[in-house]
């Protein structure tokens, strides 16, 4: 037998569910740029509505803050997921 310092790997001897720090950070990246596009959809969706009652056809801010609203949507719940699933 040998009785010096043994090789060891970070994977034994790990606490079940202590996952890596990126994953963490992905939760928190994606959580963070969910909330941002929603806020700005709310801003484009309001301006994109008050642009077609005055401009008429001036539909670029709606389209916008629509596509906003379901990237915003999509990265919220894919944040909820993976800290549910965490």
């Amino acid at each position: 037998m040998y009785d010096g310092p043994q090789p060891t790997s970070n994977k034994i001897g790990r606490p079940r569910g202590s996952g890596s720090r990126y994953s963490i950070r992905f939760i928190i990246i994606a959580g963070i740029i969910g909330l941002l596009c929603l806020i700005a959809a709310i801003a484009l969706t309001i301006s994109g509505t008050i642009g077609l009652r005055e401009y008429g056809f001036a539909n670029g801010p709606l389209v916008a803050g629509i596509v906003l609203f379901g990237v915003g949507s999509a990265l919220s719940i894919v944040a909820c997921l993976a800290a549910g699933l965490k």
